[in-house]
């Protein structure tokens, strides 16, 4: 993720980390606004509970853990260039072409109902 946050901040972006920890200064260089949770991988339901959409790149289990929440919750994922053995994902080959799958898809829903 320090990669994600360098280039979100080379072109100006705003970078949030939530920490798995309770120390804020875990956060990599390159987070402007670090939230320390101390509830460790649960931060992944918060992380995606906060999203409008998902992009998953290689991962592991946490990036795994992710694509299972946001496909509870009803937001979008894409997978780009990953997750190959995942069905019902939407596909991209390229950060670039990320933005317009996102913006095919129909809203989220609310698991609430609201």
């Amino acid at each position: 993720m320090e990669s994600a946050a360098a280039g979100a901040r080379k072109e100006g972006g705003h970078t949030i980390g939530i920490i798995p920890g309770y120390d804020r200064h875990a956060a990599n260089r390159h987070i402007e606004f670090a939230i320390a949770t101390g509830i460790g991988e649960a931060r992944n339901a918060v992380i995606v509970a906060s999203a409008d959409a998902v992009i998953a790149m290689r991962g592991e289990g946490g990036t795994l853990a992710e694509i299972g929440f946001a496909l509870k919750f009803g937001k979008p994922v894409v997978a780009l260039d990953s997750w190959p053995e995942i069905a019902g994902l939407n596909r991209s080959d390229t950060a670039a072409r990320c933005g317009r799958a996102r913006r095919s898809n129909s809203p989220h829903q609310n698991p609430d109902g609201g």
